[in-house]
């Protein structure tokens, strides 16, 4: 089972899901990456040599145009997002409030306040990241002190699905029951 989708362009997509299977789409032919076995459950990018991917027990992978290459945290949490505003700010987050902030070449486990799991993540800017989670909706702020819904983010409330966005007038989320 496919458990995420990104999309650089009309040439070129990822995906990624159970067993650690990496799937690329390129010049409209799909081919397995990798199958590692830890399932992943996130992937996002910027570029056809920047793809990044997180899941089960801390892994995360990088795409650099050429191979995969692991960057395990320290901690074995699962991460449920993995998202970024550059190839040098990245966020990943996932259960029991687990957030990361990452350079590029390493992450940095940062507090998030909640024993919640994280299931989604959006960076707007270096200076604007927020984390969305189970039982309704739990925001985190990951740089300020501002706790409350900017007029970027749409999500559901009910389900504190994941979340997706740059802009009020270009954001499209996940749902319950592929709702948008």
């Amino acid at each position: 089972m496919l458990t995420s989708v990104w999309v650089l362009n009309a040439d070129e997509a990822w995906a990624t899901g159970e067993s650690g299977v990496v799937l690329r789409r390129k010049g409209g032919t799909w081919s397995v990456v990798t199958d590692q076995g830890t399932t992943l459950t996130s992937v996002w990018g910027t570029a056809s040599d920047d793809v990044w991917f997180a899941g089960d027990f801390g892994k995360t992978l990088h795409w650099d145009g050429k191979a995969l290459v692991e960057l395990q945290l320290k901690e074995y949490p699962r991460l449920n997002a993995i998202a970024g505003c550059s190839r040098a700010e990245l966020w990943a987050v996932g259960d029991r409030g687990a957030i990361y902030r990452g350079d590029g070449a390493s992450w940095t486990q940062v507090p998030s306040g909640t024993e919640r799991s994280l299931s989604g993540v959006v960076c707007l800017s270096p200076t604007n990241a927020w984390a969305v989670g189970e039982e309704g909706v739990t925001l985190v702020p990951l740089e300020g002190e501002n706790r409350t819904l900017p007029s970027s983010i749409f999500f559901d409330f009910a389900t504190g699905a994941p979340v997706f966005g740059r802009a009020a007038t270009a954001a499209y989320f996940d749902g319950a029951d592929g709702r948008l």
